[in-house]
């Protein structure tokens, strides 16, 4: 109420006003210190520097327009095109910058996907470093979505452990596995974790390049193929995309 107050009033700006928001539901000392500097009107004062250097190429331009006799000349060959391309150069940083602060107070969405029994459930345990997750030889063990929070160099990381990708008739299975992709839609980074000890069916191979197909040009993928240890000399399915990185979790 005192913040609408506030803005409505001409004290503080939009910028500022959401600051007071994004100071609430920090969650990181980073981010806390992003929406300090935003409140103290750092983003603010870049705004009406542009918005000033505009006004006044604004009135030179008005001016040469209605006194071309008088003033032709406080508007050099190339200053307009020149003040214009560096303003926009300083809006392009300006919106570029923006995603930084977003991944500081929103944190990231990674899900760990894959066939049933590659691992998954174990790299959440490992990432969490407590058992967050049920772990058993038997493939399918996840059925439903398992989320928690860590923080990575003051990032707040969502991490999501997901149903094994494969065909079934189970309808379980099949519900949790439409939860899976829902999730995979959502996420910022996908871990497609692999079995380095088996070679998959055909089934598991079609499920997975698909996944990867449609992810890879939308958001950050990373391939890693797990039970490294165990490598039986199997050949790699070429629908399977390569590993980024093994690991034996």
């Amino acid at each position: 109420e005192f913040t609408k107050r506030a803005y409505l009033n001409g004290r503080i700006d939009l910028t500022q006003a959401e600051a007071v928001i994004d100071i609430i539901n920090a969650r990181t000392e980073t981010s806390l210190d992003i929406a300090l500097s935003q409140i103290e009107g750092s983003l603010r004062s870049a705004i009406l520097d542009i918005r000033e250097r505009l006004l006044g190429f604004q009135a030179r331009v008005e001016a040469v327009i209605d006194f071309p006799d008088d003033v032709n000349d406080i508007l050099a060959p190339g200053e307009s095109s020149d003040l214009l391309q560096g303003i926009r150069d300083e809006l392009t940083v300006l919106k570029n910058n923006h995603e930084n602060p977003r991944i500081f107070r929103e944190g990231l969405r990674m899900v760990i996907a894959g066939p049933p029994n590659s691992g998954k459930s174990s790299l959440l345990n490992a990432l969490l470093n407590r058992e967050k997750a049920i772990v058993t030889p038997i493939p399918g063990t996840t059925r439903d979505l398992i989320e928690d929070l860590i923080l990575i160099d003051g990032i707040p990381i969502e991490i999501t452990d997901t149903a094994g990708i494969h065909q079934t008739a189970d309808l379980v299975e099949q519900i949790g596995i439409q939860k899976t992709l829902e999730k995979i839609d959502s996420a910022d980074l996908l871990i497609l974790m692999l079995d380095d000890s088996k070679t998959p069916g055909d089934s598991e191979c079609e499920s997975l390049s698909a996944v990867f197909e449609s992810c890879r040009e939308t958001k950050k993928v990373l391939v890693v193929a797990n039970k490294c240890d165990l490598v039986s000399g199997n050949n790699r399915d070429p629908r399977i995309p390569e590993p980024d990185i093994r690991i034996s979790v």
